[in-house]
């Protein structure tokens, strides 16, 4: 059977030689990459890496701000319970040694320039919780940076003569809306029912 050669190969004798040559252009061309086959496969993975940095840079930020949140709910939680605490030891023996029944109960007029209210189950319990000398205080809770976590203690019908004590917590999400929530203990003070024995 006889072999075909390309048209330059003439004769049996120049297809070695032929063959040769034919055989070091294919060796050449599989012996790496062009300058443009590199750059490009370069660009592919600045590109792949830049999407992998944005992504984890996204993931710790998210995850951060769930720290943060996470902090916030434990503090809040801390905060309640340590009022509640506290107002179970505000029992009605201790106000009536320090003759603050009256106070505890009944809302009085106050003698101060603003003019407000003093007294009353609520603004009592307020003064005791605030009081950083006296043995009831529950210090606010941190304000944990940027979302500036904040307590307010309140009567519950907007009323110093409520029974009820509303202690709001307020402060600003950390995730992107920066959106303000709250949370709500309502609590009725340890010696409230001895005010109706008055």
């Amino acid at each position: 059977m006889g072999k075909l050669y390309s048209s330059q190969c003439t004769s049996r004798a120049d297809a070695f030689s032929c063959f040769t040559l034919n055989d070091r252009k294919h060796h050449h061309s599989d012996a790496g990459f062009t300058f443009i086959e590199a750059l490009i496969a370069g660009l592919l993975i600045v590109m792949a890496m830049s999407a992998v940095a944005r992504f984890s840079a996204a993931a710790m930020t998210a995850s951060q701000k769930q720290e943060l949140r996470r902090e916030i709910e434990e503090e809040i939680i801390n905060n309640m319970e340590r009022i509640q605490q506290k107002d179970s030891l505000l029992i009605w023996e201790a106000i009536e040694e320090r003759s603050e029944t009256q106070e505890a109960c009944f809302q009085q007029a106050s003698q101060n320039a603003s003019n407000t209210s003093t007294g009353g189950l609520v603004n009592y319990l307020k003064s005791k919780l605030d009081d950083s000398n006296g043995p009831y205080y529950v210090p606010p809770p941190k304000t944990l940076g940027t979302a500036n976590l904040r307590r307010e203690i309140r009567a519950g019908s907007g009323s110093a003569a409520s029974m009820t004590a509303l202690i709001i917590y307020r402060f600003t999400t950390p995730d992107f809306n920066q959106i303000e929530e709250q949370r709500v203990l309502e609590l009725n003070p340890n010696y409230a029912p001895r005010c109706f024995q008055l």
